[in-house]
């Protein structure tokens, strides 16, 4: 991943917005391979979460990503 460690990759991203794979590929700058490898290390520390969105024109599933935050904003109150 020339040298840029995954959660800057992470970072990258834009907060609750979901995007797909082809997306991601395109956000990020990364071949699909190496998009698979920041997924999967994001969803492992729990900074991206994945469902599956239906598609109209096919009638399969395909997941779609979103950053989320880990923990509540400064101003937030619990």
């Amino acid at each position: 991943m020339d040298g840029v460690p995954v959660a800057v990759r992470i970072n990258r991203l834009p907060f609750q917005r979901w995007l797909c794979t082809a997306e991601l590929t395109q956000e990020l700058g990364l071949p699909a391979g190496e998009v698979e490898k920041v997924l999967r290390a994001g969803l492992r520390r729990g900074t991206i979460t994945v469902k599956r969105r239906e598609l109209a024109q096919q009638g399969n599933a395909e997941p779609v990503f979103m950053r989320i935050r880990r923990h509540p904003l400064p101003g937030a109150r619990l």
